[in-house]
């Protein structure tokens, strides 16, 4: 009897950094076309995916989770039951390993690329999870968000990567994110405002004590 057998490719599914968006099972369902009690009883009655709790218990699938989502439903598709797909997806995924592994052996560089990616990838995932034994490993993915914070701040003493303290940094943030939703207010209720007039440029620290602590006019 032949052995059916999923494509490398879809199981090459290295940890990045791109991988660690998570979503909610509503979206989940509507990116794979699975129903929300299909995808529990996947999760607990075959143990076919593990997707990650919120604190209130939430259900949150990561990329990897929808992908094996996706490859449980090819299975299935071509005629396997349910009840079996658990074996064939540890099969593949030792399949993909080896594959890896070959190909690291006669490639330093790509040895190195994987260690790098996993690394980089666990490292965001110990910080979002709080792992207390990866406390020095702890990596915050922000590239976009940093590069409009640098933006936003030319020519500002926060240019200077020393005047960056979690004070004044923060306090500019909730500042202008306050500033920015008034003016939206403003617009909403047809008020025109002047150009430059919704624009907030970063503050110094003893300027932002003095507006939180004015008292309204």
């Amino acid at each position: 009897m032949p052995v059916i057998t999923a494509p490398l490719d879809s199981n090459l599914h290295l940890d990045t950094p791109d991988s660690d968006e998570l979503f909610p099972i509503r979206e989940v369902s509507r990116l794979t076309g699975i129903n929300p009690v299909t995808l529990r009883a996947w999760e607990r009655r075959y143990g076919l995916i593990q997707p990650t709790r919120t604190e209130s218990g939430h259900r949150l699938y990561s990329k990897a989770d929808i992908e094996t989502v996706n490859r449980i439903l090819d299975w299935i598709e071509r005629g396997v039951a349910v009840s079996k797909v658990g074996k064939l997806l540890a099969r593949d995924d030792q399949q993909a390993q080896a594959v890896r592994a070959e190909r690291a052996e006669r490639d330093a560089k790509h040895k190195m690329a994987l260690v790098f990616r996993a690394y980089l990838g666990l490292s965001s995932r110990w910080a979002n999870a709080g792992e207390p034994s990866r406390v020095m490993d702890y990596q915050v993915w922000c590239g976009p968000a940093m590069g409009a914070f640098n933006e936003w701040t030319r020519g500002t003493f926060l240019e200077k990567p020393e005047n960056r303290r979690a004070e004044v940094v923060a306090l500019n943030l909730l500042y202008g994110a306050a500033t920015h939703l008034r003016a939206h207010a403003l617009r909403m209720q047809g008020i025109p405002l002047l150009p430059g007039e919704a624009v907030c440029a970063p503050l110094e620290l003893n300027r932002l004590h003095e507006l939180l602590n004015a008292k309204p006019a």
